[in-house]
């Protein structure tokens, strides 16, 4: 889930100040100017923090890097990392539309990934471990349906565990 703009604006405000008070705050000197770089360091990551979050949640991480850099280099510096935090983030926010919006007791999500040939990940399925229920086989038929849906997969892709 993307963050709003009001939350980032809020959150670089507060950050420039804050970097700004420790500025003040400490003598001139070499300290200062360690402390300037980092602050600086600190500031730009967050200017940057809506593009990382725009790029997760859109998808193909490796096709945007491949678009910025060239193919060779986007896949020796995002490797196999890139899908297992996505493949992660994507669990939890399923995790937490299912508990939310289903009002089901959800254990975990594991979100199966395969690299195609243009060594883009694809999401191969999707395991879903749910805890006590009242009524098992309807909330897994609902869970599988809700997961397939959303991520436009078999409804066979989507296996749920009883827990």
């Amino acid at each position: 889930m993307l963050p709003t703009a009001s939350d980032w604006i809020r959150h670089l405000i507060v950050t420039i100040l804050l970097a700004t008070v420790l500025e003040w705050v400490l003598p001139s000197g070499a300290m200062q100017r360690v402390t300037r770089m980092v602050l600086g360091l600190v500031v730009m990551a967050m200017l940057l923090s809506p593009l990382r979050a725009f790029v997760l949640a859109h998808g193909n991480y490796n096709q945007f890097l491949a678009s910025w850099f060239g193919p060779a280099l986007s896949a020796q510096a995002v490797g196999n990392s890139t899908s297992l935090s996505y493949s992660n983030e994507l669990a939890h926010t399923l995790k937490e539309d299912l508990s939310l919006g289903l009002s089901v007791n959800v254990l975990d999500v594991v979100v199966l990934t395969g690299n195609q040939a243009d060594s883009s990940s694809q999401i191969t399925g999707v395991r879903v471990l749910l805890g006590p229920s009242p009524a098992p086989k309807q909330t897994a038929a609902l869970v599988t349906q809700q997961i397939a849906i959303q991520l436009g997969l078999n409804p066979s892709e989507v296996q749920i565990i009883q827990g």
